[in-house]
Formats: C-alpha cells, structure tokens, sequence
C-alpha cells in the first residue's frame, strides 16, 4: 500500500510537483525538436553544397608525355 499512497502524491521523488515535471518534459521536448532541426539543416547544406574537384593533379586527356598519343 506504501507505493500506492506514493503515486498518489503530488511530489515525485525528485520534489517536483506535477505541472513542474510537465514544464521540465515541454523545455526538454523543444530543445530537442530545436536540435533536430539544426541537424537537418546542416545536414541539407552539406548535402548542396558543390563538390569538391581534385583538379590539380589531375592526368590531362592527351598532354605530352601521354602513351596515349600515338599516330
């Protein structure tokens, strides 16, 4: 019966009331919501963000010294 009579009661055992633990849930369900759409948004600015080309030492299509240029 003690449990029951704990349950009942106003205070968890946190000494939170009930309309403070709801207030606790609410701020920590926006914050979470607010974290998940920062990470969507970087997320989709990675994903458009233009690729990165490795030109520099990149093998030029018929240069000099090619064995591909042959006639």
């Amino acid at each position: 019966m003690e449990k029951v009579d704990r349950l009942d009661s106003d205070e968890s055992d946190l000494g939170l009331s009930d309309p403070e633990i709801r207030w606790v849930a609410r701020r920590q369900l926006v914050g979470s919501l607010i974290v998940a759409l920062m990470i969507a948004a970087v997320a989709s600015l990675m994903a458009v963000r233009p690729a990165r080309l490795e030109t520099v030492n990149a093998p030029r299509v018929g240069s000099r010294g090619s064995s591909n240029h042959h006639l």
